[in-house]
């Protein structure tokens, strides 16, 4: 289980009410899912800004990068980490 910052849940509550509460509740559920569709392993603790949940991972050919899943309809991105040229997946 993907644990969800108790910042960003309080975050996502004052700031988007309902919609903030079915946002975190979604999650686990969907960070759980990319990372195995796209075979990441978790490397590190939960990472969040105000409006987005982000992992450190390792992708399939251990290549460090994170996983952000943002609020919205902003869909879900997988960069390299710093020190290494980007990559977006969507």
């Amino acid at each position: 289980m993907i644990h969800i910052p108790d910042e960003l849940v309080a975050t996502q509550v004052t700031c988007n009410g309902e919609a903030g509460r079915a946002f975190v509740a979604a999650l686990p559920e969907l960070a759980a899912d990319f990372v195995g569709r796209w075979q990441l392993r978790q490397t590190g603790s939960p990472m969040h800004g105000w409006c987005a949940l982000v992992l450190p991972v390792e992708r399939a050919d251990g290549t460090p990068a994170a996983l952000k899943r943002p609020a919205a309809a902003l869909g879900p991105a997988l960069r390299q980490r710093p020190g290494r040229a980007p990559r977006l997946a969507a």
